[in-house]
């Protein structure tokens, strides 16, 4: 892991980690009108993409590309539910195993992104700022699921769309913030090694790293 330095990102002055990633993913310029501030909860689509413009492709079998192979797989089951809770009652046992399923594959993809992705990124921004607002997140999204799940499946008041609500708002923040950090503060090697410990992590088969992998397996402090 290389050392995130001041140069690295453009800066001359002294700002927040916020100040610091908007120039990081190309953020900085201020928003124009109905466009909220970074950070907040922004609308699924935003003029200009999620990802900033970069010359060169992403690494093959990268972290990045691990992360947004769930996330389209995760969205297949969040639409899915959708469209039976617009037709069908909540309490159907075939959309409470809907509901169990998107919430086992959110929650998973959660916890290997705190096992595998945010430790390299403590090491570059600190452990606050970005990484700790994706854990928050991620604690957001476990509650909502156990108030959901326990709440009257049938009740006009149920929490169910609140749960999907919150989902689709978190995977649109790692695409547009998260991942684009990610991108930029890994080397192409880093984000390599990390894509291969995520697969290997589901139960897929890549070769064993070579030797001069090994020292980016563990996120390194900051200097």
């Amino acid at each position: 892991m290389r050392a995130l330095k001041r140069k690295d990102l453009g800066l001359a002055h002294k700002g927040s980690w916020l100040e610091r990633l908007q120039v990081l993913v190309g953020t900085d310029r201020r928003p124009g009108p109905g466009q909220p501030e970074l950070g907040s909860n922004w609308p699924r689509s935003r003029p200009g993409g999620t990802l900033p413009s970069r010359t060169e492709a992403p690494p093959a079998n990268s972290i990045v590309e691990m992360v947004l192979g769930e996330h389209a797989m995760i969205r297949v089951l969040l639409n899915e539910l959708a469209s039976r809770l617009k037709t069908a009652p909540c309490d159907t046992p075939s959309t409470k195993a809907m509901a169990g399923l998107v919430a086992t594959a959110l929650l998973s993809h959660a916890s290997l992104e705190e096992e595998v992705l945010l430790p390299h990124l403590d090491a570059a921004l600190g452990n606050e700022g970005l990484p700790m607002l994706m854990r928050r997140e991620h604690h957001a999204l476990e509650l909502s699921w156990e108030q959901a799940s326990k709440s009257p499946w049938a009740s006009p008041a149920d929490r169910l769309p609140q749960f999907l609500a919150l989902a689709r708002e978190h995977l649109a923040r790692e695409e547009r913030v998260l991942l684009p950090a990610a991108r930029i503060l890994l080397t192409a090697l880093e984000q390599q090694v990390l894509g291969r410990r995520w697969a290997c992590a589901r139960g897929l088969e890549f070769p064993s790293p070579r030797p001069r992998d090994t020292a980016v397996m563990s996120p390194q402090p900051r200097a």
